[in-house]
């Protein structure tokens, strides 16, 4: 049962990591939209986007980030092998949701995120950091 560990700390690293780039897209509405102009993180300002995408690209990539090193922190054995999978798994899904939204640099991004994770994952597992 131990071995199924890295698939809920993998989700809630993913779950944590969107919920954290929520927060930052409310305070960057707060922040910079006009006083009275903004609904939630929607602003009504014209030319404000809703999403923009470097918002996006920062929040998919700390959640590759974090769902890799997630997994591989809760790992029974041969964390690097359980990166290795998470990011396998994770990058089809990634690339999905981003065409599905629009978003194929952001997707493109995540992939790269997750390799890199899976890459210093190895590097420390190995001992070679």
């Amino acid at each position: 049962m131990r071995k199924l560990l890295p698939v809920p700390a993998a989700i809630l690293a993913w779950c944590l990591a969107v919920y954290l780039t929520l927060l930052f897209d409310e305070w960057y509405v707060l922040s910079f939209c006009p006083h009275g102009m903004h609904e939630g993180s929607v602003c009504y300002e014209e030319g404000w986007e809703l999403w923009p995408t470097w918002i996006v690209s920062i929040g998919v990539a700390l959640s590759a980030l974090m769902a890799v090193w997630a997994a591989a922190l809760a790992a029974v054995a041969n964390a690097a092998k359980v990166a290795l999978w998470t990011f396998l798994i994770g990058a089809p899904v990634a690339l999905s949701l981003g065409i599905l939204a629009g978003y194929l640099f952001s997707a493109l991004l995540a992939v790269v995120a997750g390799g890199v994770a899976y890459w210093i994952v190895e590097k420390a597992s190995s001992g070679k950091c």
